[in-house]
């Protein structure tokens, strides 16, 4: 299988990006795969959901130093303490660094020169989670990837928020990445017993069918465990509470749904664009009105 880059991406946040990294991750790991997973968010939610804090705090080993100092993998991925999956750690440094990018000609590609690696190819999946924001990190993010994943919540603001995002993601993939592939939106944080979860769900699903992507069949159920195991700083497959769940059943789910569809970067496919027209406000609010 050749190494396939996935960015999880929503300009919202609070709807479960980082948790859809971790878990993901953990989960392809649980079958075998080498992760690698990059933080790219200033608040290293991720660096800090696997434990390794550390390393952001001491700035020994992170992004910010790999952009600074030119490094690539092989000088800043670092072992975490759960079988088969790595880290670039993110730090707040970060925040302070991304001035000096702009305009530069590298601006684009700095995820692009940190897997300049032969070491790159030891990894089946590389996944990489970024800030809620559309800056510098989540472009050049972008422009290195092969695929990406949106997380959104079951509520009218997140589809709102989703067509924003695709168009954001549009611009990039037409200018930056024409093969970036939209492998679809996961609804997480789900609800059965509500009402209007249920709604969301039938109107974001008929948005998808309209303007020509996927609103992927698995959902991620509700629940208390999803905090409890971040706060233990371990996925839901490794935290003993939580192994049995539902929540954690979906996110394996997750992993085999899209799995064939990782195949490394595309070569020669036409892309199908996506519809906008399926987005218009009116029609979002209209249909939950009914």
């Amino acid at each position: 299988m050749k190494t396939s880059i996935i960015t999880i991406a929503n300009q919202k946040g609070g709807v479960g990006k980082t948790t859809t990294v971790i878990n993901l991750a953990s989960s392809y790991a649980a079958m075998g795969k080498k992760i690698l997973i990059i933080d790219t968010d200033s608040q290293a939610n991720a660096t800090y959901g696997l434990g390794q804090g550390k390393k952001t705090e001491s700035g020994e080993s992170n992004l910010a130093k790999a952009i600074t100092e030119n490094l690539t993998l092989d000088d800043i991925a670092v072992s975490t303490d759960f079988e088969n999956i790595d880290l670039v750690p993110a730090s707040h440094d970060l925040v302070s660094i991304e001035p000096a990018l702009y305009g530069k000609p590298s601006q684009n590609v700095i995820i692009d020169k940190l897997l300049r690696t032969e070491k790159k190819n030891d990894y089946d999946m590389i996944i990489i989670d970024t800030h809620p924001s559309i800056n510098t990190y989540f472009q050049a993010s972008l422009k290195s990837s092969h695929y990406y994943l949106i997380p959104l919540f079951a509520e009218e603001y997140s589809a709102s928020g989703l067509r924003r995002q695709i168009n954001a993601v549009e611009d990039i993939r037409q200018n930056l990445n024409p093969m970036l592939t939209f492998l679809g939106a996961v609804i997480t944080n789900f609800k059965k017993s509500s009402a209007s979860h249920q709604q969301f769900e039938k109107v974001i699903r008929e948005i998808g069918d309209k303007a020509g992507f996927k609103i992927l069949k698995t959902k991620i159920p509700h629940s208390d465990a999803v905090s409890s195991a971040m706060s233990m700083r371990k996925p839901l497959n490794l935290y003993h509470n939580a192994k049995s769940l539902p929540v954690t059943h979906a996110y394996a789910a997750l992993a085999g749904e899209i799995l064939p569809e990782l195949k490394g970067k595309r070569i020669g496919r036409k892309y199908s664009p996506i519809n906008p027209k399926a987005f218009e406000d009116y029609g979002l609010q209209k249909s939950l009105e009914l």
